[in-house]
């Protein structure tokens, strides 16, 4: 694999794209391929690192390490981005083909996956009254046989924390990761195989023309984010 360093070019449209030197220390010439098979090997890949992302956020929610309100969004997070991978949408990204996924799959995993996608389209999504209710509760408070009056409550029942279930979402999400691996290297292949049988001519033609006025770096910004974590802006650069 070639080496990749802290060096970028910004195409037309705004794309930073990541360069790498040769042995005498001139870059590389590059090019965007948005072919069908490339665009659908992109979108898994970002599937992919949704998945990764929902894997280290049950991590975290089955550390106890945080307070409720951070468990809570964790939970948010993790069964949004989850059901994202399933769910249509009008860019390029693929959407995963619930048959597909879980052909010969045991039914625990299938169980396990209408739990998710329930959860997310009937209580995060659309707060639904099958998992977001509250009860008022006149409590009487006697003294013998003589009523002193009625404790007006409040008393919520709804979907806080899911750490009873975190392993069989861990389960779900490995076994869907495990798929799009599968797609995805078939995807990469293609994009291999087809790019491979370029002449010389189509690639000069679909070389981007590299401006070595117009380099950039990443580096560390001065402000972290708002969670304190690093947060990494673009400079100009030349070589």
């Amino acid at each position: 694999m070639i080496g990749y360093n802290n060096l970028f070019a910004k195409t037309k449209d705004g794309k930073m794209i990541r360069l790498s030197l040769n042995e005498h220390g001139f870059i590389r010439n590059f090019m965007l391929i948005e072919t069908p098979e490339a665009k659908r090997f992109a979108g898994f890949t970002l599937i992919k690192k949704d998945l990764d992302l929902v894997l280290e956020s049950i991590e975290q929610m089955a550390s106890y390490e945080y307070k409720l309100i951070v468990q809570q969004s964790l939970m948010f997070f993790s069964i949004v981005t989850f059901a994202k991978c399933f769910t249509q949408n009008e860019g390029a990204r693929p959407s995963l083909n619930f048959d597909d996924v879980f052909k010969g799959a045991e039914q625990k995993l299938i169980d396990e996956h209408e739990r998710i996608m329930n959860l997310r389209n009937g209580y995060i999504a659309h707060a639904g009254n099958e998992f977001d209710r509250c009860y008022i509760v006149g409590t009487v408070v006697a003294s013998g046989w003589v009523n002193l009056g009625i404790d007006i409550n409040c008393q919520m029942s709804h979907v806080v924390t899911m750490t009873p279930k975190l392993e069989e979402f861990k389960k779900l999400c490995l076994h869907v990761q495990e798929a799009v691996k599968k797609k995805s290297d078939k995807a990469f292949q293609r994009v291999t195989e087809n790019t491979s049988n370029l002449e010389d001519d189509e690639i000069n033609n679909l070389v981007y023309k590299i401006d070595r006025d117009e380099l950039y770096k990443m580096i560390e910004s001065a402000e972290p984010t708002a969670s304190g974590s690093i947060r990494y802006d673009f400079a100009k650069t030349r070589l």
